[in-house]
């Protein structure tokens, strides 16, 4: 813990994002393995990863399926390719061992941990089956389970008000600096992530 001068507890909570913090998608190099071009791969990531469809998705409004086949519709000749990213994205998304060793440390450390994460039912269903870190939260706040996304000031209220949490005593790590940037306005201490090395190092400084 961190302790102010008086001896209260000036830090309890550490709130991680999940999607390139705690695990990385390596869809892109599994289709690149069965021989699809950089220019397919950046077309699929069009039409679903940057597209409104994504939001749609982490906003709780269509399933997986339904932006498959949205996408399909615009781009018949890819129908073969958007299936395969369907199936690539979550089999593809690695949990960064480094990163969830850190989370798991922090809770030995009697920190609270919890995740407040932009992400859709699908993938998230198929990342708690096989992450480890899930046994270690004391609560999460997941875009679509609750219709908001960051970086709307609103999801942050939500988590704040479920767990009874003060931002002033809590750390958010996320690896978008407009989350960050929010985060900020709710007072809470922030970490950008760029990579484990360099959150450690942030993190120590915050103890000092």
């Amino acid at each position: 813990m961190v302790y102010g001068k008086d001896g209260s507890e000036v830090i309890k909570n550490v709130v991680f994002d999940i999607g390139r913090v705690l695990v990385r998608s390596y869809w892109k190099e599994c289709m690149g393995i069965k021989g699809r071009s950089k220019d397919t791969q950046n077309k699929i990531k069009d039409l679903t990863l940057d597209s409104e469809l994504r939001q749609q998705i982490d906003l709780g409004k269509i399933s997986l399926e339904e932006m498959i086949s949205i996408a399909q519709k615009k781009q018949p000749n890819l129908r073969n390719e958007l299936n395969e990213f369907s199936k690539a994205y979550s089999e593809f998304t690695i949990v960064d061992k480094e990163v969830e060793q850190f989370l798991i440390d922090l809770k030995a450390r009697h920190y609270h941990i919890y995740l407040l994460s932009n992400y859709g039912r699908e993938f998230f269903e198929e990342l708690e089956k096989k992450a480890n870190f899930f046994a270690y939260i004391d609560g999460k706040i997941i875009s679509y389970e609750v219709n908001v996304k960051k970086p709307d000031m609103e999801i942050f209220h939500l988590l704040i008000e479920k767990y009874n949490i003060k931002p002033e005593e809590s750390v958010f790590i996320d690896d978008n600096k407009k989350n960050i940037d929010a985060a900020e306005k709710m007072k809470f201490y922030t970490i950008c992530f760029k990579n484990i090395e360099q959150v450690k190092v942030d993190f120590s400084k915050l103890l000092t």
